[in-house]
């Protein structure tokens, strides 16, 4: 990543940070899957015959799609939401709710690395030498948008993991932190606040 992209989205706050990735990632790699599956098809109909690693690029895109739909499904709709609330100081969060964050994290880490073989494969049958031949106009959109595609992918993983990712674990540790201290201080003697209350950071 740039040194003048990392400044600029590190100086955002999470909840700008995640919009950021959802208007600017989400939004193109969703448009990009549903045009490829489309453009795909036609392409193995045009110049499969003549270029079978078209079909070999298509059952990898194949395998892909559902992997990375899910992943962004999953930013978007438990993730992201969940980062808007840790952000604020005065929210309080059970010890359950910040252990799902944090596996969470972990759990789409480890997408990453699957996704990233994903498409270390597709790389190689774009780049394969035999497809530098093809004339056709859908064969060569749908190896142009599927470059497009795996580059904005590989550029969300590195604002993720390098940038929203540790915003979001630093956050959960805070609020971790916090908990600790306000349940010792409930336990403390002469402590007037009753075990059923809502406790909240000081």
């Amino acid at each position: 990543m740039e040194p003048e992209i990392e400044n600029t989205l590190n100086k955002l706050s999470l909840n700008d940070l995640c919009t950021f990735i959802v208007n600017k990632h989400h939004s193109f790699e969703q448009n990009e899957l549903s045009l490829l599956k489309v453009y795909l098809n036609s392409a193995v109909k045009i110049d499969g015959g003549k270029f079978p690693e078209i079909g070999s690029l298509k059952d990898a895109f194949d395998k892909m799609y559902p992997v990375l739909e899910n992943h962004l499904k999953k930013e978007k709709h438990l993730l992201f939401p969940i980062s808007k609330e840790l952000q604020e100081e005065s929210s309080f969060f059970s010890q359950d709710t910040l252990l799902l964050i944090k596996n969470s994290v972990e759990q789409l880490i480890a997408e990453h690395g699957k996704l990233e073989k994903m498409l270390a494969e597709m790389k190689l049958l774009i780049n394969a030498p035999r497809l530098k031949n093809i004339v056709s106009p859908t064969g060569k959109l749908c190896l142009l948008e599927l470059t497009r595609l795996y580059i904005d992918v590989e550029k969300m993983f590195a604002k993720e993991e390098e940038i929203l990712f540790p915003k979001l674990l630093e956050l959960v540790h805070f609020h971790n932190g916090e908990k600790v201290k306000a349940e010792k201080n409930l336990n403390e003697p002469g402590n007037t606040i009753k075990k059923n209350q809502t406790v909240k950071p000081e």
